[in-house]
């Protein structure tokens, strides 16, 4: 079927999207910063808890884009870091 969205309603679609990457990026942050997260499912964990039903797709997009390494933090774990 054939759904038609006004101009308007395509505009606050891209806005609510836009607002919840964001969202969503802070979040991660806010995870790699509180956890020792080493992957990529252990962050999705993290965000599914928080209310962030997401898809490794959209993780590692975040990722690269929030420029996080993977290094040794100061206690040697090695995990995400921003």
């Amino acid at each position: 079927f054939y759904l038609e969205f006004s101009i308007k309603d395509q505009e606050s679609f891209w806005q609510d999207f836009a607002s919840f990457s964001i969202r969503q990026r802070e979040k991660i942050i806010e995870i790699i910063e509180q956890y020792n997260i080493e992957t990529q499912d252990e962050l999705a964990d993290k965000l599914a808890e928080a209310g962030f039903q997401t898809t490794q797709a959209p993780i590692s997009r975040d990722i690269r884009e929030l420029k996080l390494v993977k290094g040794r933090d100061e206690q040697g774990n090695y995990r995400y870091l921003a």
